[in-house]
């Protein structure tokens, strides 16, 4: 990697994140994928439940850092708690009570959090109505880079702590600047050390119209081009269930229409039925 690439990468690197647990073993996969880029950007990660039954909850019903990197062999079993920060890792634990969306918006903040990593159900059966879903409202309310990881999917991140990231779908489209969500990607995958990636930049169009893409030179290995016709989101769903990708990046403006309103963003639509995590980044930076 070149010197002006290293360092737009280390720019868009994520350094804090967030991850806000139901305390439910099914978001369990989320909060891996959350360990595992705080750990491997050796930055910040904070793990957060609102309590709204107004009963109290220990910090201890949070999932155990320690217990995680013992069994991935991050860690020696028997020492004490503070080898955690000897990886590199500033972990912080809290539960706050009230208004779930205001609470994690809040402690995005406090945190100067630049990712949230999010469980999300299966809503497969229902395509359209569900823009109002509590994950999808997050992420639109914070403002900063979403990973949703479906409760019904492995994710790129094994129980064993191993990435297992090769296949990356990346629409684009002439009417988003998806450059931001390009470079935050090619942080992720450097923090992973992964050299043998496939990312195919997805465009639904005429093949003359493809977007420009500002893709550094020593990368350029990583990327194929794909193009196709047809209605963009049903296509970009078909693609995903065709090819199966490990992980789907796609650039979010929110919600700038009545249909969008009504039927979640092309990024939701897509997230309720790829069927694997997908990493939303802002077009414009906060």
């Amino acid at each position: 990697m070149n010197i002006d690439s290293a360092k737009k990468t280390r720019a868009f690197r994520f350094e804090s994140v967030l991850h806000p647990t139901d305390l439910n073993m099914a978001s369990r996969t989320a909060y891996l994928h959350a360990l595992r880029i705080g750990l491997s950007t050796r930055g910040q990660l904070g793990i957060f439940h609102v309590n709204r039954t107004g009963q109290s909850v220990s910090l201890d019903r949070l999932p155990s850092v320690r217990q995680t990197l013992v069994e991935w062999k991050s860690l020696p079993s028997g020492r004490d708690f503070l080898d955690v920060a000897d990886l590199g890792l500033t972990l912080t634990k809290r539960v706050s009570y009230g208004r779930l969306v205001t609470q994690v918006v809040e402690e995005c903040k406090r945190q100067h959090s630049d990712l949230l990593v999010l469980s999300t159900h299966d809503h497969s059966s229902r395509v359209k109505f569900f823009a109002g879903s509590t994950a999808e409202t997050l992420s639109r309310k914070s403002g900063i880079s979403t990973l949703f990881v479906p409760q019904n999917c492995d994710g790129f991140v094994e129980t064993n702590g191993k990435v297992a990231l090769q296949k990356v779908l990346f629409p684009v489209s002439a009417n988003t600047n998806f450059q931001h969500a390009l470079h935050r990607l090619l942080a992720l995958i450097e923090t992973f050390h992964l050299y043998d990636v496939e990312i195919r930049v997805f465009y639904v169009g005429k093949e003359k119209s493809f977007p420009t893409m500002g893709i550094p030179s020593d990368r350029r290995s990583l990327f194929r081009r794909v193009t196709k016709t047809g209605p963009v989101t049903p296509t970009i769903v078909d693609y995903c269930k065709a090819w199966r990708p490990d992980l789907v990046v796609m650039s979010t403006d929110g919600h700038n229409s009545l249909k969008d309103t009504l039927c979640g963003s092309a990024t939701e639509r897509v997230l309720h039925e790829c069927g694997c995590p997908l990493l939303a980044v802002p077009s414009k930076l906060h």
